[in-house]
C-alpha cells in the first residue's frame, strides 16, 4: 500500500470527489454481518481537473454485484448566484508604494471630516479606495502578465539599439515585478501559512487556491430521508431544517442518565461537612 501511495504522490494524481453512498463494495457474511469498504476511485491530474473543474464520481447501487457501479459525470451545470463580493485585502497591493499612500490619504481625510465613529468611517473609506483602485491596477494580474510577456517578445525581435535595450530592460522588470505579486497572490489564496518564503511556484499555489474553492462549492446535500438534492430551494431547507433540529429543545424530563455521567466532585463527608448546622462558636468567631 505503501509503494501504491507514492506511485500516486510521483505521478501528481488526485482523487475525484464522489457523491452517493459512502461504501462501494459490501462482503455478506454467513452469520450475517457484513463487511463494507470503500475499494473503488477515481484519480486524476490537476491538469485533467482543471478542465473538468466540476468532476462529480457518482456512486450507484447494484442488485447483482458486490462492487457499486461507478459513473464519472464530466459536466455540471453549476448556478451563477448572485452574491456580493466581499472586500479581501490582497497582500500583493503591498508591494506597490501607492498602497500605503492611498490609505494614509483616505485615513487623514476622514479623520478630519468625520464626527462620529471615526475608525468605521475611515475603514469604510479605505476599503471604497482600495477597491477602486485595485479594479483600475490589478483587475486581471494574469491578463497584464501575458500583455507584458508578449510585449517582452516582441522586444527581442527587434534589432539591437539604446532604444531597444532600455525597453527591453524595463519590461523585464515590470514582469518580474507582477510575476512576484501573482505568486503572493495564490499564496495567501492558498492559505499555505506554512510556507512563506521561498522559490516562485504560482501553479503549485493555484492548485492549492482552486482546490479550496472547489471544496467550498456545495454542489448538493442529501436529506432526512437520504436522497440526494441539488435544488437550490431543497438545500437551503435541509440547512435550515438541520440547524433548526441541532438548537431547538425536546424538552427532556429525566435527567438520571446525563447526571449519572458526571464525574463527583464533592464527596460525601465534604458534603455533609459544608451541610451541617453552624455551631456559636464558629458564628462568634465568624463575626469578630
Amino acid at each position: 500500500m505503501e509503494i501504491f501511495v507514492d506511485a500516486i504522490n510521483h505521478c501528481g494524481l488526485r482523487e475525484v470527489d464522489y457523491v452517493g453512498p459512502r461504501f462501494t463494495w459490501i462482503y455478506q457474511r454467513k452469520d450475517g454481518e457484513q463487511i463494507r469498504e470503500r475499494l473503488d476511485r477515481a484519480f486524476a491530474t490537476q491538469e485533467w481537473m482543471d478542465l473538468f473543474p466540476t468532476t462529480k464520481l457518482h456512486h450507484l447501487s447494484s442488485l447483482a454485484s458486490d462492487h457499486s457501479p461507478l459513473s464519472l459525470h464530466l459536466e455540471y451545470q453549476q448556478k451563477k448566484m448572485k452574491v456580493r463580493r466581499m472586500f479581501k485585502f490582497e497582500y500583493m497591493r503591498l508591494k506597490d508604494r501607492r498602497c500605503e499612500e492611498i490609505v494614509k490619504t483616505e485615513w487623514e481625510e476622514e479623520e478630519i471630516i468625520a464626527t462620529d465613529r471615526v475608525l468605521e468611517r475611515c475603514l469604510e473609506r479605505c476599503r471604497a479606495e482600495l477597491s477602486a483602485w485595485n479594479k483600475s491596477e490589478f483587475g486581471h494580474v494574469g491578463r497584464k502578465i501575458s500583455e507584458l510577456q508578449s510585449r517582452f517578445e516582441g522586444l527581442e525581435r527587434q534589432p539591437s539599439s539604446t532604444e531597444q535595450i532600455r525597453e527591453l530592460k524595463n519590461t523585464r522588470v515590470e514582469l518580474n515585478c507582477w510575476l512576484d505579486k501573482e505568486d503572493v497572490m495564490w499564496r495567501q489564496r492558498s492559505r499555505l501559512n506554512w510556507f512563506q518564503r521561498g522559490d516562485r511556484n504560482t501553479s503549485f499555489f493555484h492548485a492549492k487556491a482552486s482546490a479550496r474553492q472547489k471544496k467550498n462549492l456545495i454542489v448538493g446535500l442529501m436529506d432526512a430521508n437520504d436522497v440526494w438534492q441539488e435544488d437550490d430551494a431543497r438545500m437551503e431547507e435541509i440547512v435550515v431544517e438541520y440547524y433548526n433540529n441541532l438548537f431547538s429543545s425536546s424538552n427532556p424530563e429525566d435527567f438520571s442518565e446525563l447526571l449519572a455521567a458526571v464525574q463527583l466532585k464533592v464527596s460525601l463527608a465534604m458534603n455533609e461537612e459544608l451541610t451541617r448546622v453552624f455551631t456559636g462558636m464558629e458564628v462568634r468567631l465568624a463575626l469578630k
